[in-house]
């Protein structure tokens, strides 16, 4: 239960970043090429994106304030990065080579082997 506990905060930041994420560049793509940029102050997913990527904002603030940065970052970069290329295969139709693949596996199970490192050194000591 610990380990869920370590994280739930970061997954909640990572999902908040990268569902603003796909949200602004659902609306980039939409609003056509070569329209002002101030076309996409009128477009809700703006909005909507811009405020999950805020929110995600926060809760790393609160994560910062908390936890060791050389234990959040790695796992929060590591889970971003994978909901991210997932998302951008579903819901952009974007297409990854095998070692495309492989690179994001080896990526996020690199952070899920700091934090549960970590997690073993703290309970030990």
């Amino acid at each position: 239960m610990r380990l869920l506990g370590r994280v739930a905060v970061p997954l909640l930041n990572a999902l908040l970043v990268s569902s603003g994420n796909m949200l602004l560049k659902w609306t980039m793509t939409h609003i056509g090429e070569g329209a002002p940029l101030s076309a996409v102050l009128l477009v809700p997913s703006f909005w909507l994106g811009l405020g999950l990527y805020a929110a995600g904002f926060l809760v790393w603030m609160a994560l910062l304030a908390t936890s060791q940065i050389s234990r959040v970052l790695p796992l929060v970069v590591g889970l971003t990065f994978a909901l991210v290329v997932a998302g951008s295969v579903v819901f952009f139709g974007e297409v990854y080579s095998a070692p495309r693949v492989a690179g994001v596996a080896v990526i996020f199970v690199g952070a899920a082997l700091i934090v549960w490192r970590q997690a073993k050194a703290k309970e030990a000591g």
